[in-house]
């Protein structure tokens, strides 16, 4: 999409080219989902790589913050897609040159998983409710000990922190852009969250960075009894018409918070269109977080329902 911002380019879903294959990684989402290739990068600042990974239903991976470098100053993560947590693991194992074991599946039994409504629970669809409720018996019967995760005020506002934060970033990096060719941008763009961010002084985001720190600092606290969390990866199945990228309600959290999270193609919803389940790990426990996924996959049948 342009800028990897909002507004849409011409790339479909595979399932149905009604519906918009998410952004702003959409053509990386689309093109592993349609067997074009089978890896492919993104950038996620909000929710770029998760939920095109959701809507076309492939396997995402959103590393901790850092992970493979920055493209932007401070929410933007590099990402990677693929259509098995395994591919994933290689994928992520050449990045950083480091010599990548077969991925062993976490024993379900004893694993410690919070369920995570979040702070967007009332807007997830019902088949996202009824998908992450499923999800969470399926597990709770392989052994895993599954029990409610409610975040706190002070971890929530890390959402409304960060997406001041990226207006006032995302404008200031597109300032040349802004100043020499303003009419050659979409209207999108230009009266979206750039706008916004032209009235944010640069006090006041530095206050919502410094909250942004309180809240990771909180999350720590509050997750420490969990192995991993398990939340949607988005509202519902991908949206139907191509003018929009779909809702990052369930993204951003995570990608402010720095922490690796990972969809993976658990369900398909009443329009036949893939539903997503969104793993999300701790600070730097990628690795982790993998081996998680990768029980998790098998003990929803993934591979199988894909095939």
């Amino acid at each position: 999409t342009e800028f990897a911002h909002q507004f849409p380019a011409t790339t479909c879903n595979p399932h149905n080219t009604a519906h918009t294959p998410g952004g702003s990684s959409s053509g990386s989402g689309a093109g592993v989902a349609s067997f074009m290739i089978p890896l492919g990068f993104g950038t996620q600042t909000g929710g770029s790589v998760i939920r095109p990974a959701a809507f076309c239903g492939v396997v995402g991976y959103k590393p901790t913050y850092g992970e493979f470098g920055l493209n932007a100053q401070s929410c933007d993560t590099v990402g990677l897609y693929a259509r098995s947590v395994d591919d994933i693991a290689l994928f992520r194992g050449g990045l950083l040159g480091i010599d990548v074991p077969p991925l062993s599946a976490t024993p379900l039994s004893g694993m410690k998983i919070g369920l995570c409504r979040s702070h967007a629970w009332e807007k997830a669809d019902e088949t996202t409710k009824n998908c992450l409720a499923e999800a969470a018996s399926e597990l709770s019967s392989a052994g895993a000990t599954v029990t409610d995760y409610d975040m706190s005020e002070e971890v929530k506002l890390c959402s409304t922190a960060a997406k001041s934060v990226r207006s006032y970033e995302l404008r200031r990096s597109l300032n040349f852009e802004f100043t020499y060719h303003y009419e050659k941008i979409s209207k999108v763009c230009r009266e979206g969250r750039p706008k916004e961010g032209e009235s944010i002084s640069h006090d006041e985001y530095r206050k919502f960075l410094a909250q942004m720190a309180k809240s990771r600092q909180a999350y720590v606290d509050e997750t420490s009894g969990f192995d991993i969390l398990l939340t949607p990866s988005a509202t519902g199945e991908a949206p139907k018409g191509l003018e929009t990228t779909g809702n990052s309600a369930f993204n951003d959290i995570w990608t402010a918070l720095y922490v690796p999270s990972m969809t993976i193609p658990a369900f398909t919803g009443p329009n036949g269109l893939p539903v997503g389940i969104q793993v999300v790990g701790h600070f730097t426990q990628d690795q982790r977080m993998l081996e998680a996924a990768q029980s998790i996959a098998l003990a929803l049948d993934v591979y199988a329902k894909a095939a």
